[in-house]
């Protein structure tokens, strides 16, 4: 750590020690994309999961995130076995389109004819 960076340091982190003021700190740095850019990538990570226990937080977020093609294709893989989606999104092929319906085994104890 460079020594300018350490002489701020110890005077922003006495002052962080208030909630409020570390909250409102917070706040700032993260609208910041060139300090967020160096985080490391595990402080992002810890960071976007403490965000995400809000629920509204959550559902914003994930909304966002399925509108980008780029990333469902990461998250979700092909399927492995025929009938169990390998994507979190139930319902959603690995490129976020609809899947077709999947025929299911009709039990011959149940089925009745007409």
């Amino acid at each position: 750590m460079n020594r300018r960076v350490h002489q701020y340091q110890t005077p922003i982190h006495t002052l962080a020690k208030d909630e409020a003021v570390a909250a409102v700190v917070t706040g700032d740095l993260l609208r910041r994309p060139t300090v967020v850019a160096q985080l490391r990538a595990e402080d992002r990570v810890s960071a976007v999961h403490t965000l995400v226990e809000d629920e509204k937080v959550a559902a914003s977020v994930t909304g966002d995130l399925l509108k980008r093609p780029t990333f469902v294709a990461q998250v979700c893989q092909p399927e492995k076995t025929p009938g169990q989606h390998a994507c979190p999104v139930a319902g959603r092929s690995p490129i976020g389109q609809p899947r077709e319906p999947q025929q299911t085994a009709t039990d011959p104890y149940t089925a009745r004819s007409t």
